[in-house]
């Protein structure tokens, strides 16, 4: 079989693939933290809450969107869903393959 060498496929591979792969790999990296925060600390600090309390954070006066406990719940399981998909057989090893910038072994940044 012959090598790639269609400059259109290359680009994509370094513009498109790499950087992606930069990205996903960081963010997996702070979703396996983050997750350990929720658990380990978040979940019972907030356990008394009710879905519509509000997290305040100083966001009203900055302009962002207030977020509630039912947010940070979503989001939670926004990340729990990402990270199953990240952890399934050969994902993170093909990214951390692709990914140009590697700072270690394990593929973290």
């Amino acid at each position: 079989m012959a090598d790639i060498i269609d400059p259109t496929v290359i680009g994509f591979a370094n513009d498109k693939i790499r950087v992606l792969s930069d990205h996903l790999v960081g963010i997996k990296d702070g979703l396996d933290t983050s997750k350990i925060q929720w658990v380990d600390t978040i979940l019972g600090l907030i356990a008394a809450n009710t879905n519509a309390d509000v997290v305040l954070d100083g966001s009203e006066a900055d302009g962002r969107t207030p977020l509630t406990k039912g947010d940070l719940t979503a989001i939670a399981g926004a990340m729990n869903a990402l990270i199953t998909a990240l952890d399934a057989p050969g994902v993170m090893s093909a990214l951390v393959k692709a990914h140009s910038n590697p700072r270690n072994p394990l593929g973290g940044v």
